[in-house]
């Protein structure tokens, strides 16, 4: 009975040493748990903290960091790739809007300079040509605010660059059905 219900807690304590002694995490790393995304704060015997962009401290029991995957996203001194799509209309040339977004990346500090930037054709949608934007950055933490940092220069260059973002139309048909015929019946009753 005893060994039952210390399962859970020697489970976290032993996963908890695997975990220091692989060295897969450090301090300061910024990782992703199930729906959980922060950097590491502290390695505890039962649990990992990490501090979520929104400054929450999240506890990931350590049975549950050694068992289920999780995606290490590095220390704060790497680089961090991050991928961007956006929709254009067919209307504008290819080489046009990727010029364009790529002089909106040079513009945005928090994108580093090497590795380069890229802008690729992504796919050909219903209403839409799709752009792909591979960036990196060095800070995570500025994932959000430089991912909207860059949408908002794109969307300044390209009205002054009369290039449109489209949004999905769908042309209604409305027909109108012929009249039913009138019998007999219907026309006495009217009457009375």
């Amino acid at each position: 009975v005893i060994g039952f219900a210390l399962q859970d807690i020697l489970g976290d304590l032993f996963s908890g040493i695997a975990l220091n002694f692989e060295e897969s995490l450090q301090i300061g790393d910024w990782v992703k748990f199930q729906d959980f995304e922060g950097r590491v704060e502290q390695f505890r015997w039962r649990s990992i903290k990490i501090r979520t962009i929104d400054n929450v401290l999240v506890l990931i029991p350590n049975q549950v960091a050694s068992k289920q995957a999780g995606q290490r996203f590095g220390h704060k001194n790497e680089t961090f790739a991050q991928r961007l799509q956006i929709g254009v209309s067919y209307k504008s040339n290819p080489d046009t809007v990727i010029d364009i977004l790529l002089d909106v990346l040079a513009g945005v500090d928090t994108v580093v300079k090497e590795p380069v930037p890229e802008v690729l054709v992504n796919r050909f949608d219903d209403f839409a040509v799709v752009y792909e934007i591979r960036y990196w950055i060095n800070d995570y933490s500025k994932k959000v605010i430089t991912e909207s940092e860059i949408q908002r220069r794109a969307w300044y260059a390209f009205k002054r660059n009369d290039i449109e973002i489209p949004f999905p139309i769908r042309d209604v048909y409305i027909k109108k059905a012929p009249p039913a015929p009138i019998s007999r019946e219907d026309i006495l009753d009217t009457l009375n």
